[in-house]
């Protein structure tokens, strides 16, 4: 189609990017537009890491609803086209868990995603740490019925410093629940996230945590020397299913 964005087997073929330089180094495509992030309570995953699927809620985290905050951000702080990093806080003074919403509102349906990676930095002003803890991918099907599946990464070890910069990295296995999500035909719509405050001696204070720097990790095969067309992003039908594309490359 004429003036369709393309993209080279280089630039779309997204190996696991092991390292924070890997992941520096590889393609951002934004593959959904953010809807304005959220604060959420408690849920249960229908799917993914067992131990994992119960998402707590002793309080509520407030997210900022800008249209410039995006996971998609490339810095910690403001990027170069003016966008801000997604970003979660409370004020709190003891331990607690709270869990928030970054979806699509709009998405080019790509059919098969191999695993994300993106940076977080924890920005904290007392004793008491904010961190990231769980993470969890939203899908959803043509007839808007939605799957939450929990992931096994868990920030509760090397993750959960006050002001530090994390770096996070998932696959989806072959026999992974979201490998088996995409066979069943959902697609990936975003992320839940569940946020802890370590307990401490400091006061109620505010505590933040930024994502950003999100690469969704995708590899089709592809021929050396070819380019995909880029479906058309397309927004969400009002039963909250997906419509077409339904392939790669497919504009329609």
């Amino acid at each position: 189609m004429i003036g369709a964005k393309t993209l080279s087997k280089s630039e779309i073929c997204i190996p696991r990017p092991i390292s924070l330089d890997d992941h520096h180094k590889v393609n951002q495509e934004r593959w959904g537009e953010f809807a304005d992030g959220k604060g959420i309570g408690a849920f249960t995953c229908q799917r993914g890491y067992s131990s994992y699927k119960e998402f707590k809620s002793t309080t509520t985290v407030s997210v900022s609803n800008d249209n410039s905050q995006t996971v998609w951000c490339k810095s910690s702080t403001t990027g170069d086209d003016g966008e801000t990093p997604y970003e979660a806080k409370f004020n709190v003074g003891t331990e607690h868990t709270a869990n928030s919403e970054a979806v699509f509102k709009s998405s080019r349906n790509w059919p098969r995603f191999t695993g994300f990676s993106f940076e977080s930095y924890n920005s904290n002003h007392s004793s008491n740490t904010m961190y990231l803890r769980r993470v969890a991918t939203c899908w959803v099907n043509k007839d808007g019925d939605k799957i939450y599946c929990a992931s096994s990464l868990d920030g509760s070890g090397s993750r959960g410093n006050a002001n530090q910069y994390n770096y996070w990295t998932y696959i989806f296995m072959s026999d992974s629940e979201e490998a088996k999500l995409q066979d069943e035909g959902y697609r990936f719509t975003g992320f839940r996230f569940q946020f802890r405050s370590k307990p401490g001696a400091g006061s109620a204070s505010w505590k933040h945590v930024y994502v950003f720097n999100l690469k969704m990790h995708t590899n089709p095969d592809m021929p050396d020397g070819t380019r995909v067309v880029l479906p058309k992003m397309m927004e969400f039908s009002d039963s909250g299913g997906y419509q077409s594309p339904t392939a790669y490359g497919d504009d329609q």
